[in-house]
């Protein structure tokens, strides 16, 4: 959250020490009624089927009331620092994670202020209350953020149908065939994530990848890419690979997660960990030890989009790659870009003398596919050549 914007916005609502110290006065009338006050906006807050859904134990529902206290008790607590303004961005993270509608925020508002209002209107303090309303106004605002500039319909609906596909299963792996560019045999299979929804058909992953980032399960996406595409692959001979982004590598989480079904699986030189090349490919030692460590299990490594913006050998000589996967932004027109063509021929010449392999992708056409063997390119993928498609088609 922008600390400088926040600032601007408690001066255009010219909340001033004066609104400071009526604050702590209406605190000890309120200070008595914070149980109850809890109970009360619970079960306004119940009446959201959406809330419903997401705190659904006995142990959620506690620490939900747990941390509606917490709040108020920040609400009056008059230290509105940096600290403050985050965890108001905390809040406001976790209604877009749970797709809460804007409705939500204004009718508990609404049930906020009148709490309040009945609580210190009968001291017959107006200044109070008027110094309250303010601070209300500042978190109404804050809270509803993560609304504005939105196609907030189009996002909830988003947000819904990818909550469900991760409940009920629909988030799977597909598996696109890659070739050997001179055979045109299969020699192994990215495993590309998609839901297989039942009413709204095959959704490819742009619909949903950037929602799973920003309601942070990502992280989710990961977990279920590795378990059910080693589930399948383990129990055939056949060559597969899957992608691991910079941030799977970061989180000690995930990492440790791979690590642990690698081990389990041993699917020894069978399983390609395909990077996405990156600016902290080049710098960051936490991908080096991550290769390093892969590889201690037979897991072979490969660098994704190379010359997608960063390609440098030298940022990669270090991982030591098995292969090198070009690019579609580079392959798609090599029949007509002359310029592309030459970056992709030093390419794939620099990594020969290198001893990787290299992959094309987004082979589309009769006529790239033939450049890409002219070339010596020496695996290809692309729809041309087959689309992803279900595990059990395969």
């Amino acid at each position: 959250m922008n600390h400088e914007h926040i600032g601007k916005l408690f001066n255009s609502y010219q909340l001033n020490e004066n609104d400071k110290e009526n604050i702590a006065a209406a605190w000890e009338h309120i200070r008595g009624y914070v149980t109850e006050f809890s109970d009360e906006l619970h079960r306004h807050v119940m009446n959201f089927e959406h809330a419903r859904a997401f705190l659904k134990n006995d142990a959620e529902l506690a620490y939900h009331k747990q941390k509606i206290e917490y709040w108020l008790v920040q609400l009056f607590s008059r230290a509105y620092t940096s600290g403050y303004y985050d965890y108001l961005d905390h809040i406001n993270k976790l209604h877009k994670r749970i797709g809460l509608p804007p409705n939500y925020i204004n009718s508990t508002f609404t049930f906020i202020r009148r709490f309040i209002r009945n609580k210190i209107s009968g001291a017959g303090e107006s200044a109070l209350i008027d110094s309250v309303e303010k601070l209300i106004d500042i978190n109404l605002e804050l809270l509803s953020t993560h609304y504005v500039g939105e196609d907030f319909e189009a996002m909830l609906s988003d947000i819904r149908l990818f909550r469900e596909s991760l409940d009920k299963g629909y988030v799977v792996p597909f598996a696109q065939p890659i070739f050997n560019s001179q055979t045109l045999d299969v020699v192994s299979y990215e495993c590309l994530c998609r839901i297989d929804h039942p009413r709204n058909g095959i959704i490819p992953p742009f619909r949903f990848l950037e929602i799973a980032r920003q309601i942070d399960m990502y992280r989710d996406i990961t977990h279920i890419m590795f378990e059910k595409s080693f589930a399948f692959f383990c129990e055939t001979d056949k060559t597969f690979s899957l992608n691991v982004a910079f941030s799977d590598i970061r989180d000690e989480e995930t990492s440790a997660f791979i690590y642990a079904m690698v081990e389990k699986y041993m699917p020894q030189q069978r399983l390609i960990v395909e990077i996405v090349e990156t600016e902290e490919l080049a710098v960051n030692e936490l991908i080096y030890n991550f290769c390093t460590k892969l590889r201690s299990f037979g897991v072979l490594i490969a660098i994704d989009d190379f010359g997608s913006g960063f390609s440098n050998f030298n940022n990669i000589s270090k991982i030591s790659p098995d292969f090198i996967k070009i690019d579609g932004s580079l392959i798609k027109d090599i029949d007509t870009n002359f310029v592309n063509r030459a970056a992709v021929e030093g390419i794939v010449a620099t990594a020969a003398k290198l001893n990787i392999s290299t992959v094309a992708e987004y082979v589309h056409s009769e006529q790239i596919m033939k450049i890409c063997r002219e070339m010596g390119i020496d695996k290809l993928q692309g729809f041309y050549l087959g689309a992803p498609m279900r595990l059990a088609d395969i």
